[in-house]
């Protein structure tokens, strides 16, 4: 059982440490550069930006916590919520990067 759970949830739970680790990164220490491409025009407001993104990526990892737990019900469910997920935040990104940085791409 045990074996089983560490398969099918290892690499989503992982992945949500990860993203727990930048979030916090985002809302505590609004270091923008770590996750902005270096060729991107620059934000006027680091610290509301930091704090809208470290959400988002809070969000993403609660997406990413609840899709590990699916992956025990059905594997196809987890990673379908995890595309899901990866998209709604994208979005989400993509207007980020618009209000923050008047990037019109």
């Amino acid at each position: 059982m045990v074996e089983r759970v560490i398969q099918e949830m290892g690499l989503p739970l992982l992945f949500t440490v990860l993203l727990l680790y930048y979030a916090i990164k985002l809302m505590v220490f609004q270091d923008v550069e770590s996750i902005r491409p270096k060729g991107r025009a620059p934000i006027q407001d680091k610290k509301g930006y930091g704090r809208e993104a470290g959400i988002l990526v809070l969000i993403f990892a609660a997406i990413s916590l609840v899709a590990s737990f699916c992956m025990l019900i059905h594997p196809f469910l987890g990673i379908s919520l995890i595309l899901l997920g990866f998209i709604l935040v994208a979005m989400q990104f993509r207007r980020l990067e618009e209000k923050y940085s008047g990037d019109r791409k």
